[in-house]
């Protein structure tokens, strides 16, 4: 079935906030004003699309979850990652590396909390959004099956150009799937065919009939032949006539009940260490990882590129200041740093309470 009777307008609006957001990480990363312009989005084939506009590209899968579930696809020109890569490493880069692949895959999650935060804002619902790794595109073929359909099928695309003070200027293209398109887009409803009713045509015959020249009733049977158009109109009036078939069916009325839950039996006897029995050893027995954080620190990626041997990194702790105990990624307890022979070691000197742990989160 076709996409084009959806309305896309709020939609694309949302996708245009969203993108233009999130492309706007760059001015940072880059340290340089970043401008984007969005195209509007429109149904295409996914065969159809005009890929030549950012080919050679590469490509990133967006999965959306939330209050709208649904897969899209975002090419980008290969030029521009390379020019971004060039302008973070101060290096001419002619081709990707593990090195650089990560650096752009880093700056493509940064952008993904941006995007989903602006999308749910303009649709008034709550997405998120988790981006892929970058891979190569190689056609229509290579991405159809991330979308969940095939090459001929009806996606949403929408074109975008991003230019970045001269570092760049390319294309890139966003491509929404039919399961995103109709959990958020409202479907435009067709107006069914009017219905003629039986006076209706009778007059319209009357009228016609009326509005013919005199000239064609001059011979004698002219007379006869109005009445018996007359007889024919006034016997149709009698009858009947059935309203024209509508091609849209009418809803019915959906009547709703109770649901209906089966009673399950509980002995208020039995408690949870009952139950689990000699079993709760086994639970005692489940490695967790401990880990000790002497300081934190948040630094821009250019920061980041320029560290190399002997760099130091200030952390936001201060000497003397306690470590964070943490199990499993969660803060339990808080200690000083000791040495024990030739290791490391910890001792607490605060357990962190119920209310203290619910104030951190």
């Amino acid at each position: 079935m076709s996409l084009t009777n959806y309305n896309i307008n709020k939609l694309d609006a949302a996708l245009s906030s969203g993108l233009s957001s999130a492309l706007k990480v760059l001015d940072t990363v880059l340290s340089t004003p970043a401008s984007v312009n969005c195209e509007s989005g429109r149904i295409e084939i996914l065969s159809s699309i005009d890929y030549s506009r950012v080919e050679p590209a590469m490509c990133a899968i967006a999965t959306f979850s939330g209050d709208a579930n649904g897969t899209g696809i975002i090419l980008f020109n290969e030029q521009a990652l390379l020019a971004i890569i060039s302008q973070l490493t101060n290096n001419e880069e002619s081709e990707f590396d593990e090195m650089s692949l990560g650096m752009l895959n880093e700056i493509i999650t940064q952008t993904a909390s941006d995007f989903a935060a602006n999308i749910s804002s303009e649709l008034g619902k709550s997405i998120t959004v988790s981006m892929s790794q970058l891979f190569d595109f190689n056609g229509a073929s290579d991405i159809a099956p991330y979308l969940g359909g095939g090459v001929i099928d009806d996606v949403y695309a929408k074109y975008l150009t991003c230019e970045d003070s001269g570092i760049f200027n390319a294309a890139s293209i966003a491509i929404i799937n039919r399961e995103l398109i109709e959990s958020v887009c409202e479907k435009q409803e067709i107006a069914p065919e009017p219905v003629y009713e039986a006076e209706e045509i009778i007059e319209e015959a009357v009228e016609e009939i009326a509005e013919e020249p005199a000239e064609e009733y001059i011979q004698p049977e002219a007379p006869v032949h109005i009445e018996k158009t007359v007889k024919k109109v006034s016997a149709a009036a009698a009858e009947p006539v059935s309203p024209k078939p509508s091609r849209f069916k009418q809803d019915g009325t959906i009547q709703a009940q109770n649901p209906v839950f089966p009673t399950f039996e509980t002995n208020e006897s039995e408690d949870f260490s009952s139950l689990v029995g000699g079993n709760i050893d086994l639970l005692m027995e489940v490695p967790v990882n401990v880990c000790v954080e002497i300081g934190k620190a948040k630094k821009k990626m250019k920061e980041v590129m320029n560290y190399s041997q002997g760099s130091v990194i200030l952390l936001d702790k201060r000497v003397g200041e306690p470590a964070d105990i943490t199990v499993n990624g969660q803060i339990i307890a808080r200690g000083e740093i000791i040495v024990i022979e030739d290791s490391f070691g910890v001792r607490i000197t605060e357990i962190i309470n119920s209310k203290e742990l619910a104030e951190l989160k």
